[in-house]
């Protein structure tokens, strides 16, 4: 369901950067914040949160994939916003559109 929101994402933070020329490391941080209180609340609200604490506690090993995987996503969305603000939304998905074909 997530997916249905890619196309919005960035036309919106298009619209944020040439609306309120919002610098890059406050839109990722501003991001982020959102992913994690959603994410966050949906642990909580399904009654998952201790069970994911209890699996990353008994499987450390996995506590570095979540590092990692949190590392990349970073770096990647500093790209992300740097070809939104520069080239604009309509580049960007252009360039995904063809980067999936």
């Amino acid at each position: 369901m997530l997916h249905r929101f890619d196309g919005f994402t960035s036309t919106f933070q298009d619209k944020l950067f040439k609306g309120y020329n919002m610098e890059i490391y406050n839109q990722i941080f501003y991001t982020a914040m959102c992913s994690c209180v959603l994410s966050l609340s949906g642990l909580i609200f399904q009654g998952h949160l201790l069970q994911a604490i209890d699996f990353v506690f008994h499987h450390q090993d996995c506590f570095f994939d979540v590092v990692l995987l949190s590392t990349v996503a970073t770096i990647s969305q500093f790209f992300i916003s740097y070809t939104i603000r520069t080239f604009g939304a309509l580049t960007f998905a252009t360039i995904m559109t063809t980067r999936q074909v």
